[in-house]
């Protein structure tokens, strides 16, 4: 166990196949360097894949249902599929959960909460639920789609909002977040939250937006918005109210913020810090950092390409699905479908990138200057990194070191032999970690 404001390595004993691939920072490659060898699927498989395209919902389903306990129970667990709706958002109306219930003894109070990350969706993470739950059976385990992602609704996405008012983006997901927390009763009490990449981000910045009392939409963002839209003015119209009396009942969260979890685990999140935020902009293809700054999605060549869009996200799912012990075939197929499901679908949450990330990864306002500011960040906090991560695990060492510093609780630990996609890259050494949490707090709610 590491202490507050150190950092500690795990190794990794997981066989890796010789595909097997680590991800590297969204900075494109020289067009002269793509070829075949990027996309091992056939292009007669693509068309077929395309052809035979089935509903979003369907194909979670299909590899939910890979699961010993969904859609039927087991004797350890019930599952299902929820769609909750947002009170309080005025873009994204819902998030998808996938909610993992004990069958014995199922109102004990510990919960553990997954979000992915970037452009991903809750199925990534189906092993580490199966081993998880598997362990930990008195457990529920709430996995979710971030706003706009995933199998939650898909909606227009709100381009119009200029890049200097990335704090009302960054809104639009951390309001539906808050909604979702407080519906379900999760908080420090019994809850513990995993986040990877921007959902780190996401998840961090709700937690401070509430010390701030900014997880709200302010009547001057109101207005501007109302101006901007006029295709959401009936919708405004109807939330007037709501906002209104949110505004009241928000206005004492300074003085007692919602505390949102015991214990944040960030699996190398997004948006922090990049101390080489300046030779990563100067390495990103000319072609590539335009068609970011256009918040072109990099999932607009799968949307575009028709029948040949299985056949490029095969390089991605051939790199991140291909350690054998954790797939067979079945499964991989399955992933990949729902890989292709999840990037060819209407974009939507995904467009916020631009407003966070710079072309390359590095973050347009490193959220370690906002964490500079906060004195006793609620909760434990774990910044986990890939020994080979491309995200900069600085900005873990530098925030963990000043919440430590201004009275909270934080470290950093580094996993061998993996990179940004930890539970992926190290599956038994996350899972491991993510057990010893669990046991800790199952230890501190008897004592």
């Amino acid at each position: 166990m590491a202490s507050n404001g150190s950092t500690v390595e795990a190794e990794l004993t997981e066989p890796q196949s010789s595909s097997y691939k680590k991800p590297t920072s969204p900075s494109g490659v020289p067009l002269s360097q793509i070829s075949p060898k990027f996309f091992p699927l056939s292009i007669r498989e693509s068309f077929t894949h395309y052809w035979g395209k089935k509903d979003l919902l369907k194909i979670q389903d299909e590899l939910l249902s890979t699961l010993p306990f969904y859609p039927e129970p087991s004797k350890t667990h019930s599952s299902k599929v929820i769609n909750f709706q947002s009170s309080n958002s005025l873009i994204f109306p819902d998030i998808n959960e996938f909610h993992v219930k004990p069958t014995i003894n199922n109102d004990n109070g510990k919960h553990l909460v997954i979000i992915h990350g970037y452009g991903a969706g809750l199925g990534f993470f189906i092993k580490n639920i199966e081993e998880i739950s598997a362990k930990h059976p008195n457990w529920h385990i709430h996995a979710i789609d971030l706003p706009g992602y995933g199998c939650s609704t898909r909606v227009d996405f709100p381009h119009q909002i200029p890049n200097e008012q990335h704090e009302v983006v960054e809104k639009l997901f951390t309001i539906p977040l808050r909604d979702w927390f407080v519906s379900r009763g999760l908080n420090e009490d019994n809850t513990i939250t995993i986040a990877h990449s921007m959902g780190g981000y996401f998840s961090l910045l709700l937690q401070m937006n509430e010390i701030e009392n900014k997880n709200v939409i302010t009547n001057d963002e109101f207005k501007f918005l109302q101006k901007k839209f006029n295709f959401f003015n009936s919708k405004f119209k109807k939330q007037k109210d709501i906002f209104d009396k949110q505004s009241l009942e928000l206005s004492n969260t300074s003085l007692n913020p919602y505390k949102f979890w015991e214990t944040l685990i960030l699996v190398s999140p997004g948006g922090i810090y990049h101390s080489r935020a300046d030779e990563i902009e100067k390495r990103v293809p000319i072609w590539f950092t335009r068609l970011w700054n256009m918040n072109v999605s990099p999932f607009s060549l799968i949307r575009g390409s028709g029948p040949l869009g299985s056949y490029f996200v095969s390089a991605w799912t051939s790199r991140r699905f291909a350690i054998s012990k954790l797939f067979d075939d079945n499964l991989y197929q399955l992933l990949h479908q729902y890989s292709y499901a999840i990037f060819d679908a209407k974009g939507s949450g995904e467009y916020m990138l631009n407003y966070i990330l710079g072309p390359g990864g590095y973050p347009r306002h490193p959220l370690f200057d906002r964490i500079k500011t906060f004195q006793n960040l609620p909760g434990k906090t774990i910044w986990m990194y890939g020994d080979h991560d491309w995200m900069d695990k600085t900005g873990g060492i530098l925030s963990s070191d000043v919440i430590t510093k201004n009275g909270g609780n934080a470290s950093v630990e580094i996993i061998e032999n993996a990179g940004h996609h930890i539970y992926l890259d190290a599956f038994d050494t996350f899972n491991s970690r993510v057990g010893d949490e669990m046991e800790r707090f199952e230890k501190k709610k008897t004592t």
